[in-house]
């Protein structure tokens, strides 16, 4: 008996033997919500609004400055999405590693412009809340 093994990039870096058994289902690409929409305008806030457009796996772009785009995020599912609205510092990478997102453009370049408006907008005191903090605040509980 022999065991076949494939990588599918788009799903991770997971391997699936191939068994004749049903794939894994593959992460929600259905369409964008609403609320995905306004999450990806809180990342490019959260970073600054840098002259960078996020697009998201239905093919919409999503920008947050007027200035001409020198660099796309592509976020190829909503699961991918939520990770990187959650903790984008570690997830970034890990996303980008496994294949969820993709970076159209020079990647070192799209860091270095995150990371500069990121600081920029930290130091003039317009520092955006993140999103976990926002969701996750409990009611006092008080009478």
């Amino acid at each position: 008996m022999s065991i076949r093994f494939e990588v599918d990039r788009r799903n991770g870096p997971e391997i699936a033997p191939v068994l004749g058994l049903p794939k894994p289902v593959p992460p929600s690409r259905g369409p964008v919500h609403q609320t995905e929409r306004w999450l990806t305008k809180r990342l490019l806030e959260m970073a600054g609004n840098p002259p960078l457009a996020i697009v998201l796996w239905d093919g919409s772009e999503i920008k947050a400055c007027r200035q001409p785009v020198l660099g796309r995020l592509l976020i190829h599912d909503r699961r991918a999405l939520r990770k990187l609205a959650i903790n984008p510092d570690l997830e970034l990478g890990e996303l980008y590693g496994a294949g969820r997102i993709d970076v159209e453009g020079d990647l070192a370049q799209v860091l270095e412009i995150v990371y500069r408006t990121q600081a920029a907008a930290h130091t003039s005191g317009a520092r955006v809340l993140g999103l976990l903090s926002a969701v996750s605040r409990r009611p006092r509980n008080t009478l």
